[in-house]
């Protein structure tokens, strides 16, 4: 079956409003994943699974600071897509940050943001992934690291991942404690 076009209703009065956001932004590198399919639509992730040991990270973010968003890219009517963004503001400048950094730089990863109440979203794919770019700012006003995911070159919307589907997860993060925690 494929897309049948449907009015797009609004979903609530307050559909604009910003999601709860899980504090952590989810990172897997592209190398440890062993299934992604998605639906017939392009958009719902109908398969998604991780090689043998392997599981996702956790970097904290700000999440007032924090943002996804995909912007039109390429000739239209020949080759446009979407280009994946995914920004996160990580408060503070100090060895366990840059070291993610120093290890990520030039690592092709997918990032999952986990919403309350929502089904997730996942930037990148395992064939278009997103590589990060940095900002790191110690001075009278602030110390913080920013963090910016983005893709290469276009490619779909961001895919939604449902619980079931989630990757496993650091055990850094699961010591958080009272946080529900898709995928776990």
């Amino acid at each position: 079956m494929t897309y049948v076009p449907v009015t797009v209703k609004r979903k609530s009065a307050n559909a604009g409003r910003p999601s709860e956001k899980f504090p952590y932004i989810l990172l897997v590198k592209t190398s440890d994943v062993s299934t992604y399919t998605r639906d017939v639509k392009g958009v719902l992730i109908t398969g998604f699974a991780l090689a043998a040991g392997a599981k996702a990270i956790g970097i904290f973010q700000a999440v007032d600071k924090n943002g996804l968003s995909y912007k039109s890219s390429g000739d239209k009517g020949i080759s446009s897509g979407q280009m994946h963004s995914v920004e996160v503001v990580h408060p503070g400048s100090y060895l366990e940050i840059d070291e993610f950094v120093e290890n990520y730089t030039n690592e092709p990863v997918l990032a999952i943001q986990v919403y309350a109440g929502e089904k997730a979203k996942v930037g990148g794919t395992p064939f278009n992934a997103m590589f990060l770019e940095t900002e790191s700012t110690d001075n009278a006003k602030e110390r913080i690291t920013s963090l910016k995911f983005s893709q290469l070159q276009q490619g779909p919307v961001f895919g939604y991942i449902t619980d079931d589907l989630m990757p496993t997860i650091d055990q850094a993060i699961l010591d958080l404690g009272s946080l529900v925690v898709p995928g776990v």
